[in-house]
């Protein structure tokens, strides 16, 4: 029997993070000892960030025992999840991002706040119990405060709060990190797309919902790079239509979002889809190969909740 900690599928900085300051808060806050780990490959970001400060990254667990218990952050979706997440013990849960559907067999302790990131709720969290934040020990905090400009985007995402930027600006004084150059690091590293395939791309960053009935499919693609991506327009236009053939989804969406200049590029790929989107989104650019819709960055705030009004509204 183990404990683990544990965020989504297709972990992103955020995921890849959170389940290691967990580890520190529920042990220090509930004497819980757990794992942190992962559910699969993380993006480039993550792997940047771990070899910048010399960190060992959460090992890869995919397969779990009955007895196994597991707290989670940065999810409530069961889909996101194992697949008999809801059979298992579940000991915590803490996110940023709506409820989703995640159910558990007895009272749970559940800490969620409509921060800019996980890591930003579990530093809140820890506040909230009458600790500081200079009893964390530095490496998680430098990884908190990575986590918290990946998923703000150096607090210009709309997801930003007070919060985040008060941590990002605590954590950066005690290190003497200038935030704004390691988040341009962190975006260049995401940004080489040279050894990726299109269907790398279409499973790099992604999220299941289901809108209106409908199973759907959400992915995005950060970088200051979005020509290179666009570059390789064929191969993703062909792995989106396989990928949603082959895995029964209704729509698979793919929105390449700008970071420097605060724009999204939607994958233009199938008729039905690509008539959703002109639908719903101000498109202020049209190609055969992409709309590009002005000021959207956040798939939770800006993307996922369109999508969901015009499908539930079709439903």
């Amino acid at each position: 029997m183990a404990v683990y900690v544990l965020g989504h599928k297709n972990p992103d900085t955020d995921a890849t993070v959170a389940p290691i300051i967990a580890k520190y808060v529920f042990e220090k806050l509930f004497n819980i000892n757990a794992t942190p780990i992962l559910q699969g490959k993380p993006n480039k970001e993550p792997y940047f960030i771990f070899k910048h400060f010399g960190i060992e990254m959460p090992e890869i667990v995919t397969s779990y025992t009955p007895d196994d218990k597991f707290i989670i952050v940065d999810t409530t979706n069961p889909g996101e999840l194992p697949d008999d997440i809801m059979e298992h013990k579940i000991l915590g849960i803490v996110d940023h991002h709506k409820l989703a559907g995640l159910q558990t067999k007895v009272p749970v302790f559940t800490y969620i706040r409509p921060l800019g990131s996980s890591a930003t709720v579990l530093l809140d969290l820890f506040e909230k119990f009458g600790h500081s934040l200079d009893e964390i020990p530095a490496d998680i905090l430098k990884l908190s405060l990575s986590a918290i400009l990946s998923d703000t985007l150096d607090l210009t995402s709309p997801t930003t709060t007070e919060q985040d930027k008060d941590y990002v600006q605590r954590i950066s004084q005690m290190f003497g990190i200038d935030h704004s150059e390691l988040a341009n690091q962190m975006f260049e590293a995401k940004s080489d797309v040279s050894d990726l395939s299109g269907m790398d791309i279409v499973n790099y960053d992604a999220k299941k919902y289901e809108f209106g009935g409908r199973k759907v499919y959400l992915a995005v693609f950060e970088t200051v790079k979005p020509e290179n991506v666009l570059a390789k327009y064929d191969e993703i236009k062909n792995a989106l239509q396989e990928f949603q053939a082959s895995q029964g989804y209704d729509y698979a969406l793919l929105f390449v979002v700008d970071i420097l200049n605060q724009d999204a590029y939607y994958i233009r790929y199938n008729e039905e889809a690509d008539a959703l989107i002109k639908k719903s989104f101000d498109v202020i650019e049209e190609t055969d190969k992409y709309y590009k819709i002005p000021g959207v960055v956040s798939r939770k705030k800006q993307i996922a909740p369109v999508v969901e009004k015009a499908l539930e509204g079709n439903a």
